[in-house]
């Protein structure tokens, strides 16, 4: 399995020693056309396949760049993409911060960027100003928590895996929230989605596959036969079994006008790095059709669609949903564990509680190899755009620590809750038991706390929380057993590693973790592994198999033969 990698992008400031205004790049983008610069970034995203983890374009990156600046210009910017520690021009971000000052800024009437390209390169290098934060700090504190800040919106646009996204939001919205009816706010999800938008679930799930694949096939020959195939209308899907209509509401659901989503921008807007609302709407409707402004904005919605349909319906059936939702998670992780785990390297005891006090939940899961125990704990909490986008460290700090580690209303969350279960444990006062498992022989701990926010993914993130868990189990343990620090943990990134359970400790891939990060800098697959090196790519049967069944059932209705690729 390859190793996650960052990648640098070039900015005006680098190349001209001076950092651009945001002004300066409003008016610079300001002469064209609105829907040629939404046209020319969304077709430039889709040719550079920026959605590939495993298949960035570089030889449309170099036609990019010949397209947009002069030569010598050119020339320079080729060059440094291919140093060992390459820059490149083109990013997401930049191109949905463009989308979003054309939107904002640009008239119908302007210069057609996609016919006259050559010097639009200054605005793209402009863009690329606009997204770190200048945060200083004087303490170690404070200095941590800055830079947080500024990597969060960069693991946020970092993409996610397509065939992961399937399967876990398949499996969570139309199977595992309709087991768990004994749920005190149980919601039939699939139900409510159809009451709500008038759309079954499952012909949403095969409309959304369908608007997906296509803009996965689009390559430079196919803009250059037809040069509308960037656009999606209701007859895309004539051939489907799926009524108009509901094609019509789908699309309805997806789509805004240029006016609607400036309206939306001009109400709430965090800055550069906020684009929520492209998030909620991705399809821009133009002249020739709607442009889907970015691939991972749609990709999303295979769960956030029917999820903030009915979240939004009202406070209190999104409340109750919240609070089913963070069940249905704890769940999958189960089935993702229990699926996937051999007990002889990674024996999983879910919900385990204390002895003689069975009301009392210790953690959510266990997972323990020899005299190693592994102390799981699940976050299903998303987290808000203005403390993610809006570059303000104490708002992100406050939220951090209301869905992370206690609530305002002393509530422990995830990061206490495991250094509760630490001391109780292994405490130096008198230690408690766990009904069902023996935990007397165990000589090393690690607390690990997953997340379905991509926050938990963030670099310095492990970190950060296990600031907390230190502070809060210091001077109450022992030598022995010895406690390693807190490991955060996306949920993507656990299910790419889950494959090798069967064959290979978690215990020990979080070790080598430390061992090669002992500051807990970096991520999980960000930490090179040569026992996975030597085992080779492993898979996730139960995903495989989810994302197998899934695909039967929508290529059926949509009358799909191939799948795109999804590596």
């Amino acid at each position: 399995m390859k190793t996650t990698i960052l990648a640098r992008y070039t900015s005006y400031e680098e190349l001209f020693m001076r950092r651009s205004t945001p002004g300066e790049l409003i008016q610079s983008i300001s002469k064209y056309s609105r829907e040629s610069v939404i046209y020319a970034c969304a077709s430039a995203a889709l040719l550079l396949k920026i959605w590939s983890r495993a298949a960035f374009d570089i030889r449309q990156h170099d036609q990019l760049v010949a397209s947009f600046f002069q030569p010598v210009m050119a020339s320079s910017l080729i060059a440094i993409s291919r140093l060992d520690k390459p820059q490149y021009v083109f990013h997401r971000r930049q191109f949905l911060l463009l989308i979003k000052l054309a939107l904002m800024h640009c008239p119908e009437q302007g210069i057609d960027l996609v016919k006259e390209p050559l010097g639009f390169g200054e605005v793209l290098l402009m863009a690329n100003d606009q997204f770190h934060f200048e945060l200083g700090g004087t303490t170690n504190e404070e200095k941590l928590l800055n830079t947080l800040t500024n990597f969060v919106p960069v693991v946020e646009y970092s993409g996610l895996r397509l065939q992961n996204e399937i399967a876990r939001s398949y499996l969570m919205l139309t199977q595992i929230s309709l087991e768990l009816t004994d749920h005190p706010d149980f919601i039939d999800i699939p139900d409510t989605f159809y009451n709500l938008s008038r759309i079954p679930l499952h012909d949403y799930l095969a409309l959304w596959f369908g608007l997906i694949s296509k803009y996965m096939s689009i390559d430079l020959q196919s803009l250059q036969k037809d040069w509308t195939e960037l656009y999606i209308r209701p007859e895309f899907f004539r051939t489907t079994q799926i009524p108009l209509e509901i094609v019509q509401i789908f699309l309805a659901e997806m789509t805004a006008t240029p006016g609607e989503l400036r309206g939306t921008f001009m109400r709430r807007d965090y800055g550069s790095n906020d684009f929520t609302a492209l998030r909620s709407k991705p399809l821009i409707v133009e002249r020739n059709g709607a442009v889907l402004s970015d691939i991972f904005f749609a990709i999303e919605k295979i769960q956030s669609g029917p999820y903030w349909r009915i979240n939004d319906s009202s406070r209190a059936v999104g409340d109750r949903l919240r609070r089913l939702w963070g069940s249905v998670f704890e769940e999958y992780l189960r089935k993702l564990f229990t699926s996937s785990c051999d007990s002889h390297f990674n024996y999983y005891f879910h919900d385990p509680r204390y002895q003689g006090s069975a009301s009392e939940q210790v953690c959510d899961a266990f997972l323990i190899f020899g005299d190693t125990l592994i102390l799981l704990e699940y976050k299903s909490s998303m987290f808000r755009a203005e403390s993610k986008y809006s570059g303000n460290p104490d708002l992100l700090l406050r939220e951090i620590e209301d869905k992370l580690v206690v609530t305002r209303e002393d509530n422990p969350k995830g990061v206490k809750q495991l250094a509760a279960a630490v001391r109780r444990l292994f405490g130096t006062n008198n230690r408690e038991r766990v009904q069902g498992v023996d935990l007397s022989h165990i000589s090393q701990v690690f607390p690990v706390l997953i997340t379905l926010d991509s926050i938990g993914r963030t670099l310095l993130m492990p970190r950060f929380l296990s600031e907390y868990f230190q502070r809060e189990v210091q001077n109450h343990l022992s030598k022995s057993p010895q406690v390693s620090p807190l490991f955060s943990v996306y949920v993507e990134d656990l299910e790419m590693m889950s494959g090798f359970f069967k064959e290979l400790p978690f215990a020990q891939i979080l070790s080598n973790w430390i061992e090669h990060d002992p500051k807990l800098v970096s991520t999980l697959l960000a930490i090179e592994n040569p026992a996975l090196a030597k085992l080779g790519p492993r898979h996730n049967q139960m995903l495989d198999q989810t994302f197998d069944e899934y695909y039967l059932r929508v290529t059926q209705r949509l009358g799909l033969v191939d799948p795109p690729d999804l590596q």
